[in-house]
C-alpha cells in the first residue's frame, strides 16, 4: 500500500496538477488534498488536527502556510457558511459563494478598524512553531512552506527572536515568483508576454507559472526543503507535459 502524501493550505496546492502532481508521482505517493482558496492558517491547522489520527508515521506532510493576514468568519444567519477572508478584503468558500452584503460589509469595518497587523504576524510565527513541532511528532517526513509572505517580514520586531522559529525555506512562492518575472523582465524577452502570463498566474491552477525556466527556478529554490518529504534524495521536474 502506497504512503500517502497529505497537503494542507491555501491555493498553491488545492488542484492535483503541476508542481503537485509532479511531487506525489516522484515520491510514489496517494495524494489527500484538504487545501481551499483564500484560507487562513488557522483554517488549514484545524483541518491538520482533524485529520492528524488518519497519519501514518510514514506517510508525508506538506503544509503550505498562508498569509498572516487572513482569518475566518461564520456567517451563523446563512446556514452557517465558513468564508475566507484576506487583508484586502477578498472573501471565498468551498462553494465559491459570495457572503451577503452586510457580512461584506462587516468584514471590511473590521479590516480597517481592528484588524492589527503586527498582532496578526505575531501568532501567525506562534502558530508556525507549534506547527513545526506537531508536524516532527507526527511524520518524520514533512515540509512547510510558507505561499505569500516571507515567514520573517517583520524580523525587525524585538519579539520574534523569543520564538525561535526557523522555516524550512526562507522566501515564500509568491516572493520567488515576483523575483523570476523581474529576472524574466530584465532580460527585455516578451516583456508585454511576460505582463500578462503573471495575471494569468492568478487563476492558474496552484498558481503556476507555466513558463519555459519557471520549473528550474522553483525547483532550485525549493527542491533541498521538499526533500525533507522523501526516505532518499530525490529529483523533482520530471512529471510535467
Amino acid at each position: 500500500m502506497k504512503d500517502n502524501l497529505w497537503i494542507f493550505g491555501d491555493s498553491y496546492g488545492a488542484y492535483d496538477e503541476n508542481w503537485i502532481k509532479d511531487l506525489h508521482l516522484t515520491l510514489g505517493c496517494t495524494p489527500q488534498i484538504t487545501n481551499q482558496c483564500g484560507t487562513s492558517l488557522n483554517w488549514a491547522v484545524r483541518n491538520f488536527t482533524n485529520l492528524a489520527s488518519q497519519i501514518k508515521r510514514n506517510d508525508r506532510v506538506l503544509f503550505l502556510i498562508p498569509d498572516f493576514n487572513r482569518f475566518d468568519v461564520i456567517d451563523t444567519t446563512y446556514n452557517m457558511q465558513f468564508f475566507h477572508c484576506t487583508s484586502t478584503g477578498f472573501v471565498y468558500n468551498e462553494n465559491t459563494l459570495k457572503p451577503p452584503k452586510e457580512v461584506d460589509r462587516a468584514i471590511k469595518k473590521y479590516i480597517r478598524y481592528v484588524h492589527n497587523e503586527v498582532a496578526s504576524h505575531l501568532d501567525h510565527l506562534v502558530m508556525c512553531k507549534w506547527l513545526q513541532d506537531r508536524l516532527d511528532y507526527t511524520t518524520k517526513y514533512n515540509c512547510m512552506i510558507h505561499t505569500i509572505n516571507n515567514p520573517n517580514v517583520r524580523e525587525e520586531m524585538e519579539h520574534i527572536k523569543y520564538i525561535n522559529y526557523i522555516p524550512h525555506v526562507e522566501e515564500a512562492i509568491y516572493n520567488m515568483q515576483s523575483a523570476w518575472f523581474e529576472f524574466y523582465n530584465d532580460k527585455g524577452q516578451f516583456r508585454e508576454e511576460a505582463n500578462f502570463t503573471r495575471q494569468q498566474v492568478l487563476h492558474s491552477p496552484n498558481h503556476w507559472v507555466d513558463k519555459n525556466g519557471w520549473k528550474e527556478f522553483f525547483y532550485r529554490k525549493f527542491g533541498g526543503a521538499l526533500n525533507r518529504l522523501s526516505p532518499e534524495p530525490v529529483e523533482f521536474g520530471h512529471y510535467f507535459g
